[in-house]
């Protein structure tokens, strides 16, 4: 178990769960997610997420390295600034200028309740699972709920 999860754990008074009923990530996690490059333009990001419905996907290097996180907030606070500023919207620009760099991670054995656990601390909507760095997958709000509650 890694410190943050303990940390969050303890700060919202969870205890851990039980080891040998509990879920874990690689029971939920999403192994087809979409990516991006660092040299990806602002403009293809913007018009995949748009395209696919998802408001994030993680920035990967040509080795599956996780370089960090690019989402819908990104680009609005971008769009936000720029237009404050009235420079224009840099739709040729690379992602890598505008991606939040490292992101939370978690691995495939994390459990569940510390993933939901870090979706409330922290106010995420998406996850990567990484191993070594490299991503493997990708959790989300709904990954959790869907799993813990199916229909």
């Amino acid at each position: 178990m890694d410190s943050l999860a303990d940390g969050i754990r303890a700060a919202m008074g969870t205890p851990p769960p039980p080891e040998s009923k509990v879920l874990k990530v690689k029971d939920l996690m999403r192994t087809k997610v979409c990516t991006f490059g660092p040299a990806d333009t602002l403009g293809f990001v913007i018009k995949t997420l748009l395209a696919r419905s998802i408001s994030g996907a993680p920035v990967v290097d040509g080795d599956g390295k996780l370089l960090g996180v690019i989402s819908a907030h990104d680009c609005l606070q971008m769009v936000a600034s720029r237009s404050f500023h009235q420079e224009g919207v840099p739709m040729e620009e690379s992602v890598a200028n505008f991606m939040s760099k490292g992101p939370a991670t978690i691995t495939p054995d994390t459990d569940v309740y510390t993933v939901a656990s870090l979706f409330v601390a922290q106010r995420l909507r998406r996850i990567p699972v990484v191993e070594d760095g490299v991503l493997v997958g990708l959790v989300t709000r709904s990954n959790v709920l869907e799993k813990l509650f199916p229909e």
